[in-house]
């Protein structure tokens, strides 16, 4: 039978909806219990009931926002650890798996609430212990597969501090386009960020790999060789390859 969910439940959900929208608007200090009620059609009572205390809900909020963010990346991070696994990998597979890796997540963050987005900015500005699950999220399904891709190409240890930082810094090139959208889309004379364009920025970002890593390309042969990394597959096939300048400009303005 399919599972039911009680009035209880739906309540609190609701509450959880209207709080992430509301603290990502104005932050925790300037929304009131009282308002996250009436917004979310629901006595006072109720949050004290389901949550103890606003800190408690608060708290509640952010524990959601993170359990949502590791179902998404959740499925990338597996493929990267079942990967990395495997007892031989040719440099070019590992670099084939960084691709893929990176492509998920630059498509997850950029497709992800912005409610998310801005909610955590909030909580940046003045940190505190309610941002840990969101922390560790980040850290287990995004940092750690990425070190380990990342050192397996430079042959060090993920504890390495230049590993760390290429990381970081490749990560950061995807996270400033969430966090600073309107700035981006208005630069690019962009309306919207469609799925098309996050492809653009996913292969622009795969170019960048490219650049760090080295060549993928086997230019020994007459029709380079290169791997399919869309959606994860790491199959060889054929292709023809546009020119460098091509490459930048083709669809600029899609």
């Amino acid at each position: 039978m399919p599972k039911t969910t009680s009035r209880g439940d739906k309540t609190r959900n609701n509450l959880l909806e209207v709080g992430t929208r509301l603290f990502s608007e104005r932050g925790f200090a300037a929304v009131s219990t009282r308002e996250i009620a009436t917004a979310a059609a629901t006595t006072l009572p109720s949050i004290s009931h389901h949550f103890g205390s606003k800190e408690g809900f608060y708290r509640a909020v952010l524990q959601n926002v993170s359990e949502q963010m590791e179902e998404h990346f959740s499925v990338a991070s597996a493929e990267a650890f079942g990967f990395l696994k495997r007892k031989q990998m040719t440099r070019q597979q590992r670099l084939d798996a960084l691709q893929v890796f990176l492509s998920s997540v630059t498509r997850t963050i950029l497709q992800s609430s912005a409610e998310w987005v801005d909610l955590i900015t909030q909580e940046e500005r003045l940190p505190a212990e309610a941002l840990k699950p969101i922390e560790q999220v980040i850290e287990k399904q995004v940092l750690r597969p990425m070190l380990r891709l990342i050192a397996s190409l430079r042959g060090q240890s993920p504890t390495s501090g230049d590993v760390k930082l290429q990381a970081i810094s490749l990560l950061g090139r995807v996270l400033i386009l969430r966090t600073r959208r309107s700035a981006t889309l208005r630069l690019l004379n962009w309306q919207e960020l469609t799925p098309l364009r996050i492809e653009r920025i996913a292969g622009t970002l795969r170019s960048e790999v490219d650049a760090i890593f080295g060549d993928r390309i086997d230019c020994s042969q007459e029709t380079p060789t290169r791997c399919n990394i869309s959606g994860g597959n790491l199959s060889p096939r054929r292709l023809s390859l546009p020119s460098a300048k091509a490459h930048s400009l083709q669809g600029f303005d899609q």
